[in-house]
């Protein structure tokens, strides 16, 4: 049975149009699971993963110019809640661009 041009491009738009929905709900779904459980997708990186780590990342961005030093090692518990801060405020940037990226998906999906 022969297809007409206009059947072709009629099945080719419904391809198409069932396609980009499917990938916007997979990415509505990563970006809601980005904000109810922020650090479940993502691991924690590198450099948080023990004090030493943190530290030796974290010094050099505090290395005085001028006497090109590095500022003392702080204790143990301070470096424990330096680390810890910045995983926090890691997983709170990762909730804020999930909620973007939710928002955006949303708008896409209503227009």
């Amino acid at each position: 049975m022969k297809k007409s041009l206009l059947e072709i491009y009629a099945l080719a738009v419904c391809f198409v149009s069932a396609l980009t929905v499917l990938v916007g709900l997979v990415s509505m779904g990563d970006a809601l699971l980005g904000v109810v459980a922020p650090g479940m997708m993502t691991t924690i990186p590198f450099q948080y993963q023990t004090n030493d780590m943190y530290w030796s990342t974290t010094r050099i961005q505090q290395m005085d110019q001028a006497t090109k030093t590095y500022p003392p090692r702080p204790s143990e518990s301070t470096l424990t809640k330096m680390r810890l801060a910045a995983i926090e405020g890691q997983s709170e940037t990762t909730k804020f661009t999930s909620t973007q990226t939710l928002l955006k998906m949303g708008m896409l999906v209503i227009i």
